[in-house]
């Protein structure tokens, strides 16, 4: 059977599924993944996970979990007369749809980011704009007049201090 859907590396895996790369390294040598196999990358050989056999494993996928792969995926629509009778072709479609359910949760976590940076900006310009107002309002000045005293006011005589005590 040839692998199908996406592949992950060890350390992708571990990532995306939020579990130790040392998990999957046990569960490769366990032979849990039927469809992983060693591909070299860059001069060193690498295990090739597909995600239809981490997902088959029991695995649950992190909900920020990034594709490797930023190119859109088109899938055809499968009328309900239809019957998908080839497991190659549902692990396949499972993939598909992990990976548009993870951009389409990228998506909104941008767009949420992008709401509070607005907000915090809208926030930081407000209060720009009244230290604006209040530096062209010029200083303000209190008008102090003098200080009239209508009745007389008690003080006590003074004494003088002497530097030692009785």
């Amino acid at each position: 059977m040839q692998p199908q859907g996406h592949l992950f590396s060890v350390r992708e895996a571990s990532e995306v599924f939020d579990v130790s790369a040392d998990t999957i390294r046990r569960r490769l040598k366990a032979d849990e993944f039927e469809n992983a196999f060693k591909d070299t990358i860059d001069g060193s050989e690498t295990w090739q996970i597909p995600i239809g056999d981490l997902l088959g494993a029991g695995f649950k996928l992190l909900p920020a979990a990034a594709p490797s792969d930023d190119s859109p995926t088109i899938v055809e629509p499968v009328a309900l007369t239809d019957r998908v009778e080839d497991q190659s072709e549902v692990d396949e479609l499972r993939s598909l749809l992990v990976e548009a359910r993870h951009r389409a949760e990228l998506a909104e976590k941008d767009v949420q980011r992008e709401v509070d940076l607005r907000a915090v900006s809208e926030r930081i310009i407000t209060a720009l704009e009244g230290q604006v107002r209040a530096l062209q309002a010029g200083p303000q000045t209190a008008a102090v007049g003098p200080v009239v005293l209508t009745e007389p006011v008690a003080t006590a005589p003074l004494r003088k201090k002497s530097w030692w005590r009785r």
